[in-house]
């Protein structure tokens, strides 16, 4: 049976309000309350510790609900879909939260980013439909579709702009949607990425009008916007070229100006990491506030007490515990290799995996019954162990003994009937006559 040891762990929380940049394991995400009783008055000129042990770092909001699994399904869908409308000679740019992600997680995702999306000019759509659509394909999902990957699930489909409901084959034809959806599904999980047609100003209809233009403008540049509203406004010239570029290690496009592109997404909103405050535009993750910070576990702080006081917490020094039972094998948390060295120790804190479905486990030191339990079998083992030895030990001396009897009574049964005379015979010297 597995023993796990929860201690509690705590978050220096960085003395910024926000932040460009910051690596994996600096990111926690940690519920509303975590700030609750904290003194935050002279944060973020100081820094402040907060207490993290309800906190998800990287590593554990990784293992729940399969989520190291759902970015690399991104990762697939935006790489297969980048690739298909290329195929049909239409460039696809990651754009919004990938865009963000790739520009801010060192062109990863967002950990707990929730769909992925690209952005095509709605004319190069149309283009690449006129030239390559059959009377098979009634509409650009269905084109798409065909030259998507065959061995793993895609489907695609469009979408209404701003509902999010799927429409049916029958309601659109060849480009006619602001949004198509491509699905996919990785290891038995599900994902998508949204693929959003830019309008141009240039266009017949002339959309866009209501978009401003900067100031520095040129008096020929063209304006691009997602649908006739008139939002997600940009220049053409910030989109256009793009390049190839990789997102997770796989190959992608990005837009000619990335900073611009965001902006137009993002408007005045910060694209930075905002220090302890919530998750932005996330449906899944939302109620969760972001905490930017360095991990350190009541353990770091507390090394020389824990010398003196063995008994309040479970180490090992090669692989055993103070009392000589070896639990490497029964113990979770133990960093092992190939051999265990000598500095191996039981880390003090098991992974929290399942923040979001199940409360923290946290052993105390005063009450173990696991390891009580452990200890005890094995004690029994041992004494099961002797006993069997000490049969085997009187078996064989049984053994023995009978074979030895045997062979003394065969010996008497074949001697003569009067044995002391015939010994007398074979001893006693001759008499004189």
């Amino acid at each position: 049976m597995a023993v796990m040891v929860e201690a509690e762990r705590f978050i220096r929380v960085f003395p910024e309000g926000e932040v460009d940049h910051a690596p994996s394991e600096n990111l926690f995400l940690c519920p509303m309350n975590v700030t609750d009783g904290i003194d935050l008055s002279s944060w973020p000129s100081e820094e402040v510790t907060i207490d993290g042990t309800l906190c998800m770092d990287y590593d554990e909001l990784m293992e729940v609900d399969k989520r190291g699994d759902f970015l690399k399904c991104l990762t697939e869908v935006t790489n297969a879909t980048t690739h298909a409308l290329d195929m049909l000679g239409i460039d696809a740019s990651i754009i919004d939260g990938t865009l963000l992600g790739w520009q801010r997680h060192d062109k990863g995702h967002i950990p707990w980013d929730v769909d992925a999306d690209l952005t095509i000019m709605q004319s190069h759509c149309r283009q690449a439909f006129q030239k390559h659509a059959t009377q098979q394909h009634q509409n650009m999902a269905a084109l798409l579709k065909d030259h998507l990957p065959t061995d793993s699930y895609y489907r695609v489909a469009g979408i209404k702009y701003g509902v999010g409901s799927e429409l049916d084959p029958d309601e659109w034809a060849g480009c006619n949607t602001t949004e198509i959806r491509v699905m996919h599904k990785y290891r038995g999980v599900s994902c998508h990425a949204d693929v959003f047609q830019m309008l141009q100003s240039t266009d017949p209809s002339a959309p866009c009008q209501r978009c401003p233009l900067p100031g520095n403008s040129s008096a020929t540049a063209v304006a691009v916007c997602r649908s006739s509203l008139s939002d997600q406004c940009g220049l053409l010239e910030d989109v256009l070229p793009m390049r190839w570029d990789t997102l997770n290690g796989v190959n992608v496009k990005v837009p000619a100006n990335p900073e611009a592109a965001l902006r137009s997404h993002f408007g005045s909103t910060s694209a930075r990491l905002i220090n302890l405050k919530e998750i932005p535009r996330n449906y899944k993750y939302g109620s969760y506030q972001l905490v930017i910070g360095e991990a350190n576990s009541d353990d770091d702080d507390d090394d020389d007490d824990d010398d003196d006081d063995d008994d309040d917490e479970i180490t090992t020094d090669n692989g055993s515990t103070t009392d000589g039972i070896f639990l490497s094998d029964d113990l979770d948390a133990v960093k092992s290799s190939d051999k265990l060295s000598a500095d191996t120790i039981v880390t003090s804190r098991s992974a929290l995996v399942e923040t979001v479905k199940s409360p923290v486990l946290r052993a105390e030191t005063t009450a173990l019954p696991e390891l009580q339990e452990l200890q005890a079998e094995r004690f029994i083992s041992t004494i099961s162990v002797s006993f069997v030895a000490c049969l085997s030990i009187f078996g064989i001396a049984l053994v023995y003994f009978f074979v030895f009897k045997s062979t003394l009574l065969t010996g008497i049964s074949s001697a003569p009937t009067t044995p002391f005379a015939s010994y007398r015979q074979v001893r006693s010297p001759p008499r004189n006559v």
